[in-house]
């Protein structure tokens, strides 16, 4: 079902059309809304298509490539939600020009990481370590990772999946795990290392810590360790 408005709300303001596009995508994502054993349960990824006259439609644009727009739908969904810890839906979002303004969710196969790189010195890094590549495996949903390969001085304290060179002394052995979430990481500190850790998106924005203290990484948001000093940091980018 696609939720439909008059033509003439784009000739109005703009904080109207922003928040008529807010208020029916959530109303359409919460249609897809269902129950398992009694718990409210969501497709894992949605896009939203709005479809609009020509005189809305570059602003819809703009409003759909802004990540801020996507966080507060994000915000009004858990707020409609009937108890916490319900997972909401990865949000993508097209435009299309129509006769009338409307917008409709449908389920769509979510684009899963693959891989994290190392080193991005043209994004945040100032120390130039040479790029490499480390896999994530799709079978798996939690992958450790520090500096060596051992997360500790001897193999009884388990291993790394994403062994950084034992030449990066700033960065300790044990610095996160990281925890797959719908299409993206979820960046669990380990304990006393959340000071070293900060994440950027695509766009250069600021990623903050959720409300039990990880960092959320989509596709090409950038992770990155830091040291004591200023010039110690290194990035790991999330990709496809």
């Amino acid at each position: 079902m696609s939720f439909e408005i008059p033509d003439l709300l784009f000739a109005q303001r703009a904080d109207l059309n922003r928040e008529w596009a807010l208020a029916m995508g959530v109303r359409a994502v919460a249609r897809h809304r269902g129950r398992d054993r009694g718990r409210e349960v969501y497709p894992e990824a949605l896009e939203l298509h709005y479809s609009v006259g020509e005189t809305g439609e570059a602003l819809l644009r703009s409003w759909c490539a802004d990540p801020e727009f996507a966080e507060e739908l994000g915000r009004r969904l858990r707020n409609r939600l009937a108890r916490e810890g319900t997972r909401l839906p990865t949000l993508s979002f097209r435009v299309s020009r129509d006769q009338r303004a409307g917008v409709l969710a449908h389920e769509v196969t979510p684009v899963r990481p693959g891989s994290m790189l190392l080193g991005a010195p043209e994004r945040d890094c100032s120390v130039k370590w040479m790029s490499r590549s480390f896999e994530l495996p799709a079978s798996q949903g939690v992958f450790a990772l520090g500096r060596g390969q051992w997360r500790g001085d001897s193999p009884v304290a388990g291993r790394n999946d994403l062994a950084l060179p034992d030449t990066v002394r700033f960065v300790s052995r044990r610095i996160a795990r990281l925890v797959r979430d719908a299409d993206g990481l979820l960046v669990q500190p380990e304990p006393g290392q959340r000071r070293f850790l900060r994440a950027r998106r695509a766009d250069g924005g600021r990623i903050d810590f959720d409300p039990q203290g990880r960092l959320p990484l989509a596709i090409g948001d950038l992770l990155v360790l830091y040291g004591g000093r200023p010039n110690l940091r290194m990035g790991l980018v999330l990709c496809r």
